[in-house]
This record gives structure tokens, C-alpha cells and sequence, in this order.
């Protein structure tokens, strides 16, 4: 309710609302035949009703199809992802604290060599006395 004029609110409980309709469909197929169940929801879709509210599915008939006949990953698949994204950013961000080192020391050694040559206008403030 706090943010109903947000859009990205109504794309998130589409979102959702999909996700639990997957999670039926895939709960139902465990425990009936795949082409029983499917052949079932395309025959729901179908029908004819004199009813004026269908609380049939909001996803579309299609894609519940197709997902209640693709194959899920596999365990090694989920390791993979479990383990190597996070390795990833791991690795990206190693990377860029090593680049931003190089460039504090790089500013460090210039700012250095300023002071020994005269040119920083810091020291030549400092040696100024106060106004």
C-alpha cells in the first residue's frame, strides 16, 4: 500500500504472483504425468464458461507449458553458481582494491616529489606568515 504509484511494484507481484503458479504447477507434475496435467490446463484454458470472473492463471498458458516440461538443473549446476559467483566478485573486487592502491601510491610518490622541488603551493603558503 505504501507504494502504489510505484510501477516496478506492480512488475514485482507479477513477478511473484508467476513464481508461485511455477512452484504449483511443478508440486502437481511431482505426483500426476506431465502430459495429463498439462492436457488438463490447456482444457481449462479452453472452456467455455457463462461465469463473469475466471481466476484461472494469469501467466500465460504457454510458458507454464514449457516449464512444466524443461528440465531442472542439476545439483553440480546449483554448486557452480553457489560457488563461482561468489568467487567472481571476490576476484572484481581484489582486482580494483589493487588499482586503487597503485593509484594512492602513484599520487603519494608525485605529491612527494612536488614537496622536494618547491612547487607544492602548501609549502610556500606555509612558509608565508600568518596575515
Amino acid at each position: 500500500m505504501i507504494f502504489w504509484f510505484n510501477p516496478f511494484m506492480y512488475l514485482y507481484r507479477k513477478s511473484i504472483d508467476e513464481i508461485h503458479e511455477f512452484e504449483v504447477d511443478a508440486l502437481l507434475t511431482e505426483r500426476t504425468d506431465k502430459k495429463i496435467y498439462a492436457g488438463f490446463l490447456l482444457n481449462l484454458a479452453t472452456q467455455k464458461s457463462a461465469a463473469l470472473v475466471n481466476n484461472f492463471s494469469s501467466a500465460p498458458l504457454k510458458t507454464r507449458i514449457k516449464m512444466i516440461f524443461t528440465q531442472r538443473s542439476g545439483r553440480l549446476k546449483r554448486a557452480f553458481y553457489a560457488i563461482g559467483i561468489p568467487i567472481m566478485l571476490l576476484a572484481v573486487l581484489s582486482f580494483s582494491v589493487q588499482q586503487n592502491e597503485e593509484l594512492v601510491n602513484k599520487f603519494m610518490t608525485t605529491r612527494n616529489t612536488d614537496n622536494n622541488t618547491g612547487s607544492n603551493t602548501e609549502n610556500a603558503v606555509q612558509k608565508n606568515e600568518p596575515r
